[in-house]
């Protein structure tokens, strides 16, 4: 899972890409933000990509989610299920200490408009999770010693006025 993003002129954290890569996809899947300019849509649009049967009950991992992304993404689902006006993304999490280190993603199968009383909510989901957990150091670090080609990257966090 790759949640990129950078630090806007308003001091806030703005998510410019997102994306995935599987051992069922030939390619890496991205978004960026030239095609979406709404970052919850953005997140959406990606991560209704992953909510399907292909995906159920997957577990991605993201590097150092526990201490940046998953804060992040919490707040996108939920600023989706508010505008929406119902639980699009039913979320669960798992926590040690003060951090949440796994998030549980549902999406309903089920059609908002077929869910009634009388049929029981099916939901595809997935798992995100900390790479750092075992996996300690810098994205960078671990493709030198990996010896990885396709590599990060630096990324200038940061927008500089003009």
């Amino acid at each position: 899972m790759y949640p990129l993003s950078f630090k806007d002129y308003d001091g806030y954290s703005k998510l410019y890409s997102i994306g995935y890569f599987t051992n069922k996809d030939k390619e890496p899947v991205m978004f960026f933000i030239d095609e979406i300019f709404d970052f919850n849509l953005l997140v959406q649009k990606c991560f209704d990509s992953l909510l399907v049967n292909k995906y159920n009950n997957y577990i991605f991992y993201i590097h150092n989610f526990s201490n940046f992304d998953v804060l992040f993404l919490y707040n996108i689902f939920n600023n989706i299920n508010m505008k929406l006006g119902y639980e699009h993304y039913k979320i669960k999490n798992t926590m040690r200490d003060q951090d949440i280190i796994k998030l549980d993603l549902y999406k309903s199968i089920n059609n908002k408009e077929d869910e009634d009383k009388s049929t029981k909510t099916q939901y595809f989901k997935i798992s995100l999770r900390d790479s750092r957990d075992f996996l300690k150091n810098s994205l960078d670090y671990l493709t030198k010693e990996l010896n990885v080609s396709n590599k990060k990257g630096i990324f200038p966090h940061t927008v500089e006025r003009l």
